[in-house]
């Protein structure tokens, strides 16, 4: 009995020094995505439309180009969209960065934190020009906000478990780094 208790103390003493010594040597397992495998999810994801009551007015996201800038926290987008107000349409371009936000509950991944850098339509908004200037942010971000950029599936084992063991999500090296295990937290 003894002898069983002491190879079973022995066992759990060899994992938890296992387990300390790949933390200190792998301080970070994380899965890499690129720009274009980036790209390629958020384009199945587009259009995106989101209409005022009775639609009397609708804004349209559509044809997102995502870059990853190494050094950045941030990534940046450029897309076309659309206002429609009754039967007129208004197109244009916008050009955003953002940041990137897990959420644990759905597993997936939404553009979040938009901060537009350049605006422009075609045609004349008149009032309306002004309160897209200004709400653009807001605008974007509350359509952006449902809608993810990709989600983890629960028809795979592996995936099931990124969902749960998910730390942080980030950009390094012009690349969308998600983080399962992390000595930093």
């Amino acid at each position: 009995m003894l002898k069983r208790l002491l190879i079973a103390v022995a066992v759990v003493a060899l994992c938890v020094v296992g387990w300390f010594v790949f933390r200190h040597f792998n301080p970070e397992v994380a899965i890499d995505f690129t720009e274009a495998e980036l790209q390629a999810k958020l384009a199945q994801r587009f259009p995106v439309e989101k209409c005022a009551p009775l639609n009397l007015a609708c804004f349209a996201v559509r044809e997102p180009k995502l870059t990853l800038k190494s050094g950045s926290d941030r990534i940046e987008v450029a897309t076309t969209f659309a206002l429609r107000f009754g039967a007129r349409e208004y197109p244009g371009r916008a050009n955003f960065n953002t940041k990137i936000r897990y959420d644990p509950q759905l597993g997936a991944f939404f553009l979040h934190d938009v901060q537009i850098v350049d605006f422009s339509t075609e045609g004349r908004l008149g009032d309306f020009e002004t309160i897209v200037k200004t709400q653009g942010d807001l605008i974007i971000g509350t359509l952006l906000r449902t809608t993810p950029v990709f989600t983890l599936k629960n028809d795979s084992r592996e995936q099931q478990i990124a969902k749960a063991v998910v730390r942080e999500v980030k950009i390094v090296d012009g690349k969308m780094r998600v983080v399962l295990l992390s000595n930093s937290k």
